[in-house]
């Protein structure tokens, strides 16, 4: 009898992370008690970030009641990367991704994507939630919001795998010593690369 996979669409695993993502919210809201105030709450789904990480920031915005959006609208705000002398690093927009609702009220669940550079030397990166300067039409419902406090989160360098490879007659045999699997290997390879055929390989 033969067996089929389960294989996960695009669609539902979109509606999965939103999922999880809007319980952790839910959690992270009983938590604070914040339901009738304006402050906004924050989750930063990285425990651990290193130099080319990247940086998911996920806000709850609360009531009054917000305007309607679809996945993927833009919002007012942007979350900024900062190093310790407030040198600006990297920032980014939030966008719309879901409503949830919580003791009768509605809560906005907005994201922004970042990552720490490549090159990033600091011990420590600071991430500030700000106001766009840019107007919107939906303005006057974020103008009231109490966004977080600066947060700061510590950079571990990275660590990379190495091997060391003692040099020695074994090494240059590789390209001297003759080997007919090798050289038909070889053969295969410089007629597949230099082919003119448009079919897959």
């Amino acid at each position: 009898m033969e067996k089929r996979g389960h294989h996960i669409t695009r669609k539902t695993f979109q509606r999965l992370l939103v999922g999880i993502t809007a319980l952790a919210c839910m959690l992270l809201l009983l938590g604070s008690g914040t339901f009738q105030s304006r402050e906004t709450q924050i989750l930063v789904l990285q425990d651990e970030l290193s130099p080319g990480s990247p940086i998911s920031v996920i806000l709850v915005i609360p009531p009054p009641q917000p305007p309607q959006y679809k996945a993927g609208d833009m919002l007012p705000l942007q979350a900024l990367l900062s190093s310790s002398e407030k040198r600006p690093i990297q920032k980014a927009p939030f966008f719309y991704t879901d409503q949830i609702q919580l003791a009768g009220q509605d809560y906005i669940l907005a994201m922004a994507i970042l990552v720490v550079p490549n090159t990033y030397e600091e011990k420590n990166i600071y991430l500030d939630v700000q106001f766009e300067k840019a107007a919107s039409i939906a303005s006057s419902f974020f103008a009231g919001l109490n966004l977080p406090q600066t947060h700061n989160f510590p950079v571990s360098p990275r660590s990379f795998n190495s091997e060391t490879i003692a040099l020695g007659p074994e090494n240059t045999d590789i390209k001297t010593k003759p080997d007919p699997q090798k050289n038909k290997e070889a053969a295969e390879l410089w007629k597949l690369l230099t082919s003119t055929d448009a079919g897959l390989f």
